[in-house]
């Protein structure tokens, strides 16, 4: 397959090339990734969800994998109230229980 002309110099591409408003974005991934977000997603609205959300889906998913109904325990390891270890379990018995087919 025949390469683009930008693909043959995206790794020619030196910090100084960029917008500056790239250059934050090409320090934390790399210019070749970064020209590669830009080609993708350039111009469209682009949101990246701050990463606290991605570990609290981690951090609910080992929840439940702990859980032995030992609500006190996991609140104190994961800080978090009785309460809202209660609502992770419920929710994540109540998609458990959505997947299984009817008989």
């Amino acid at each position: 397959m025949e390469r683009t002309a930008l693909e043959a110099w995206i790794d020619e591409i030196a910090m100084e090339d960029l917008p500056e408003s790239y250059q934050p974005v090409a320090e934390a991934i790399g210019i070749p990734a970064a020209v590669r977000l830009a080609i993708v997603w350039g111009g469209a609205p682009f949101y990246i969800p701050k990463l606290d959300r991605l570990l609290q889906t981690l951090r609910d998913r080992k929840i439940v994998a702990e859980f032995r109904g030992n609500y006190r325990e996991l609140s104190q390891r994961y800080d978090l109230s009785e309460n809202r270890v209660r609502d992770i379990i419920a929710a994540a018995q109540c998609a458990q229980n959505q997947q299984k087919p009817f008989e």
